[in-house]
């Protein structure tokens, strides 16, 4: 759906990309220039976030029968920046 919403944002100039699909037109035909900035601005840092994670618990070091080597400050971190992510979304 977001790629879609892109597609559509890309040929906003002019109407032909909403010229066989009336409905759509006039479906996003009121969003602001600012709420599509924000949009794909949250969707950027998201995917970064997301990414930074995903490397960071592959590259964790592991020890074999212990508990979490995560200190508090990556639970921390990790928790703060979910639940802006969350605010934003």
């Amino acid at each position: 759906d977001f790629l879609f919403a892109l597609d559509l944002y890309r040929h906003w100039g002019d109407e032909s990309g909403a010229a066989y699909n009336p409905y759509v037109y006039k479906l996003y035909g009121e969003v602001r220039e600012a709420e599509w900035s924000f949009l794909f601005t949250v969707t950027g840092v998201t995917f970064v976030v997301s990414l930074a994670w995903a490397l960071a618990e592959i590259f964790r070091e592991s020890r074999t029968n212990v508990g979490s080597v995560k200190s508090d400050v990556e639970n921390y971190v990790e928790g703060l920046t979910a639940h802006v992510l969350c605010g934003l979304w």
